[in-house]
């Protein structure tokens, strides 16, 4: 009967004092997510002129390559310049910064990719229709523009 109860009083001591250092490690990790949104918020023109500069660069690509793999290719060159140019060595900051830049500028970079064109060729948002289907123009769902799929009649 001892021992049990020694065994109990033991296991709440450990409880307890894992609950603080959890709580301890959460705490740390809110300050740290603060300080780092602080820190993105104030490099804003920062980041846009570097966005400015790679969609520059990739502009060419957009002939070549799907629009979404160059989107992707601008927001991890803006990333990795972030990275080198503040010396980000911490991993887990490395994986914030490459969130904060896909959540906050994907729009951005889409616009700027884009900028010189009205709208995109219609060839490159035209997909292949099913078989037994044929595209007749095209129609606008969710903001973006979709081939139109009918099926051909006999």
């Amino acid at each position: 009967m001892l021992k049990k109860n020694w065994d109990m009083n033991n296991l709440q001591k450990t409880i307890r004092r894992v609950l603080r250092e959890e709580s301890t490690k959460k705490d740390e990790y809110q300050r740290k997510w603060r300080i780092f949104e602080m820190f993105m918020k104030r490099r804003g023109k920062e980041i846009e002129d570097l966005i400015k500069k790679y969609c520059d660069e990739y502009r060419d690509e957009l002939n070549t390559v799907l629009p979404k793999f160059v989107i992707l290719a601008v927001k991890d060159e803006v990333v990795e310049s972030l990275i080198v140019s503040n010396n980000i060595g911490d991993e887990q900051v490395r994986e914030w910064v490459a969130f904060y830049i896909d959540d906050n500028y994907t729009h951005y970079v889409e616009q700027q990719l884009f900028s010189d064109k009205e709208e995109m060729r219609e060839s490159e948002l035209t997909e292949k229709c099913w078989k037994g289907y044929t595209q007749k123009g095209m129609k606008t769902m969710f903001g973006k523009k979709y081939p139109n799929c009918v099926k051909k009649k006999k």
